[in-house]
């Protein structure tokens, strides 16, 4: 939490507006009961995520050498706690090099340095990867769908687990910002 604060500081104008910003992670079940009760590989996914966008964030303000080998680290760490971190690395990279400043910072000698931290951090793990890539593909063997049931009776049940995931994990979030801009209508309203 203290992580995603210091990213709500770097974006948002006062404390109070960053303070909401934070405690509206309260509202998502996700971070407010199951990451205490079964999945702290996605808390460890989500403060990486945090921590990494704060360094980003940091980077695009200051050209500080500790921001970029921050930047380097937080990702590199992101990407061992889950794989698929690669993937908001990955946007988060694309959005910087989508802005002329992005582009200065990225093609700056010190992103070096992060790429560098990065390496370094991912080396052992993939080290290992490599000298146990068949026990790997026989883990994997095990993932690959089941064709004997059709793909009908799977999409669906498959759209009917995403919407039930969506609606569990928003849900809450969105009732709540809903009767917030309600209630700021109704304040705008009165004042007239």
């Amino acid at each position: 939490y203290l992580s995603a604060y210091l990213c709500a500081r770097e974006v948002l104008s006062d404390q109070k507006s960053s303070l909401v910003a934070v405690l509206s992670l309260f509202l998502i079940p996700t971070f407010a009961w199951e990451a205490l009760r079964s999945q702290t590989h996605s808390v460890l996914a989500t403060f990486m995520a945090s921590l990494t966008l704060l360094f980003f964030l940091r980077v695009m303000r200051h050209t500080s050498v500790v921001g970029y080998i921050g930047l380097g680290l937080a990702a590199g760490l992101g990407v061992l706690s889950y794989y698929n971190f690669a993937l908001f690395a990955g946007a988060l990279g694309v959005a910087g090099l989508s802005t002329g400043l992005g582009r200065r910072r990225f093609f700056s000698w010190k992103f070096g340095l992060s790429v560098a931290v990065f390496a370094i951090v991912l080396a052992p793990h993939g080290f290992w990867f490599l000298q146990n890539n068949s026990y790997l593909s026989e883990l994997a063997g095990k993932l690959a769908p089941d064709h004997s049931v059709g793909t009908a009776i799977p999409v669906v049940g498959g759209l009917l687990s995403l919407f039930l995931a969506v609606v569990s994990f928003l849900g809450l979030l969105l009732a709540c910002f809903y009767w917030f801009l309600r209630g700021s209508e109704r304040l705008e309203k009165s004042r007239e």
